[in-house]
């Protein structure tokens, strides 16, 4: 089993595409194998020849829930110590891309003294991402700001302490939901405002001041409403240029991106970046898939499904 990995739960079909995207570009960019947790009974696994290849070379592991106690998709992911299958593992949300850029700061984080910790959002255009315009539960109630997007964790003591109290803040969010100030008080609870409460909780750092791990956030108001001074959309796509090359080099509004980029608009990955990869460009995919050599994984491994 790989030493590092990514980790994202799906339970609609369109997350599962949106993961398998994010699996193969994390594949192509950086060699690193993901895990996709079905979190759903209702969702069937896609023997698809782009599936198949990615099997093939052990960049797609799939599981399942091991415990299946709540409605809402965010609580579950108080699982993810427990069915990651990597040392060091990078927990994504699927809507996450990873183009041709810099590389990840692998082995800084291994060496680092934090065993678990949020990346920072940058904006396209390589600056960090300093607006507070979606935060006003964490300023308000003075919080860490952290994001769940792109997490790291290494299985520590101090980790699974975080993630069952990630669990204890799901289980009873109505308790801990009225500790909150009310003017920003969330109705269901998120993954970055409970991973932010339990770290308070904990007294446990997340948030570094190296910006060591780095992600694109492409939300409008970190982006552009400050530069641009009217509204406009959130949907990003519909007023900013945007390109995938035949490299996997994503360029948007002309800036090449370096970083992981949390696209957040669900159908530039659903049409656009399904369309660049696994449609027209299917060939040309499934080749540098197989082109990426490594040591195969048999499918009992890559396919486990857990009892929930």
């Amino acid at each position: 089993m790989s030493k590092w990995g990514f980790l994202t739960f799906v339970d609609t079909e369109e997350y599962y595409r949106m993961a398998v995207l994010a699996a193969l570009s994390g594949w192509l960019a950086h060699g690193i194998p993901t895990c996709i947790v079905n979190a759903s009974a209702g969702l069937a696994w896609k023997d698809t020849p782009l599936n198949h290849a990615l099997w093939e070379v052990g960049a797609l592991i799939e599981t399942g829930l091991q415990y299946d106690d709540k409605p809402n998709p965010f609580h579950r992911e108080w699982q993810a110590c427990i069915l990651s299958p990597f040392e060091h593992t990078l927990k994504i949300d699927a809507d996450m891309f990873f183009p041709t850029g810099l590389p990840l700061p692998l082995a800084q984080l291994e060496e680092s003294p934090l065993p678990a910790r949020s990346a920072v959002p940058y904006t396209i255009q390589y600056t960090r991402a300093t607006s507070k315009a979606y935060r006003q539960t964490f300023v308000d109630n003075a919080l860490p700001d952290v994001y769940s997007a792109l997490f790291y964790f290494r299985k520590e003591q101090a980790t699974w302490r975080f993630f069952d109290k990630v669990h204890d803040i799901f289980d009873g969010w109505s308790e801990e939901r009225a500790r909150l100030v009310p003017k920003s008080r969330p109705k269901l609870a998120s993954t970055d405002v409970v991973y932010a409460m339990a770290a308070s909780h904990l007294n446990m750092s997340l948030v570094a001041p190296d910006d060591l791990l780095r992600f694109v956030h492409v939300k409008t108001q970190l982006n552009w409403k400050a530069t641009l001074g009217f509204p406009i959309t959130e949907d990003w796509t519909q007023f900013v240029t945007h390109t995938l090359t035949d490299s996997n080099r994503l360029l948007i509004g002309g800036y090449a991106q370096l970083y992981p980029v949390h696209y957040y608009v669900k159908r530039f990955g659903l049409d656009y970046l399904w369309e660049k990869l696994c449609s027209s460009r299917l060939t040309q995919t499934l080749s540098a898939l197989r082109a990426s050599h490594t040591p195969r994984i048999s499918e009992s491994t890559t396919r486990t499904h857990l009892q929930t």
